[in-house]
């Protein structure tokens, strides 16, 4: 259950509640900015324990559901950027409608998503943000040009699922285990979280 103050838009409170239906009483604020870019923080609320998560929203929607996304992942693992988070955000970013490209690319700079990418299966996109990583924090306004140019010649098809497959056991089980390319449809828990396609996410 999100507790949003009443800056939190609908398509990000409906994104919060999805990604972290297994967690209760989790408090969520909300700030909007000038920029393009957004930033946030994961944290225990002093008052009452409860996780809280606060975003500075930037103009650019995309970012800012990555953001989101980025520190849901956090009070999901109880972790900072360690690989298993970062093997999670990447799992989870697709169901949102945030490109598998995208969100390594984001936060190049940290080798452990780096890793991580890898051990999901996509070499050739860790290689590349090796290349690009030392410049990320020049990235802002020009994301989008900068994404494109990036990605040049790289392309990976991830499959958006409906409802199927639980990210956190996505990022934890082994690739052999899930072969070694479309993850096949798991059995729901009530500890998983429900992955939904964007279109049904984010209007």
């Amino acid at each position: 259950m999100i507790d949003a103050d009443f800056n939190v838009p609908a398509w990000a409170l409906t994104i919060a509640d999805d990604a972290l239906a297994i967690v209760p009483n989790v408090e969520l604020g909300w700030l909007r900015t000038k920029y393009s870019r957004s930033c946030g923080w994961a944290g225990i609320a002093v008052h009452d324990g409860h996780p809280m998560i606060s975003i500075s929203a930037g103009s650019n929607r995309r970012d800012a559901t990555w953001v989101l996304l980025h520190e849901c992942a956090h009070v999901l693992t109880g972790e900072g950027h360690s690989v298993r988070f970062w093997k999670l955000l990447h799992s989870m970013a697709p169901a949102y409608g945030i490109p598998i490209e995208y969100s390594v690319w984001r936060n190049a700079s940290y080798a452990g998503s780096l890793r991580a990418t890898e051990e999901l299966g996509h070499p050739r996109l860790a290689a590349r943000m090796r290349v690009v990583r030392e410049r990320d924090e020049f990235k802002d306004a020009e994301d989008a040009t900068l994404f494109r140019q990036d990605m040049r010649g790289i392309r990976i098809a991830v499959p958006i699922l409906r409802g199927t497959l639980s990210p956190v056991q996505s990022a934890q089980e082994p690739r052999e285990a899930r072969g070694t390319h479309n993850p096949p449809p798991t059995t729901i828990s009530e500890t998983e979280i429900l992955l939904r396609d964007a279109t049904e996410v984010v209007r």
